[in-house]
């Protein structure tokens, strides 16, 4: 069978760099791994790909599977009710609850770590604390604005904190699914009295 042509297939190389980082790391990036992993020409992927581009194709992987996530049901949703309902519901789907999230979640600490203050690395972080903060807006939305700075710190907190422990397989998922829930509901019904009192 012929190759297809490599830019007619780029969720393929991203995909191919996601999988060689799950499985050995940074180190284990290389354009000849990446043709093998395709299944195409070393020749295709020094034409279209430089060498220091190929990090970056992992996380954009991880970033085209949490965008198109975003717009997809969740198995068991129920018709969003409430502000809070739609914000859990939102939050849901950063959570590494299955493995397709858990190797998200090991792929982007491993290129993180490794690539800290590149500019594709940054953007991605700052991208993840702006949606955690615009989760929280929903929720503590007509509270006091230093009680919404204080939640947005306990939430982000906690969200980092239940991943980490779930991607290490230090507590369950549904244990870790069921503590961010639990808070999300008790900081919206404390923020229902904080708007009753204000």
């Amino acid at each position: 069978m012929t190759p297809i042509p490599l830019p007619e297939r780029p969720d393929a190389l991203k995909r191919a760099v996601f999988n060689l980082v799950l499985r050995g790391g940074v180190d284990a990036i290389s354009q000849e791994a990446v043709a093998r992993e395709v299944g195409t020409s070393l020749s295709s992927i020094r034409r279209w790909m430089p060498v220091d581009q190929l990090p970056s194709c992992g996380l954009d992987w991880i970033i085209r599977r949490r965008i198109q996530r975003r717009f997809e049901p969740i198995p068991g949703e129920v018709e969003v009710t409430s502000r809070t309902e739609h914000a859990w519901n939102v939050l849901l789907r950063e959570l590494p609850y299955d493995k397709e999230r858990r190797d998200e979640e090991i792929v982007w600490l491993t290129l993180a770590t490794r690539f800290a203050g590149q500019r594709w690395v940054e953007d991605e972080r700052a991208e993840r604390r702006d949606h955690v903060q615009r989760v929280i807006g929903w929720i503590v939305e007509g509270a006091p604005q230093h009680h919404a700075d204080h939640e947005h710190l306990h939430l982000t907190a906690l969200v980092h904190g239940t991943t980490a422990a779930i991607r290490d397989g230090l507590m369950a998922p549904a244990v870790g699914v069921a503590l961010v829930h639990r808070y999300v509901i008790g900081t919206a019904d404390q923020d229902a009295g904080l708007r009753k009192t204000s």
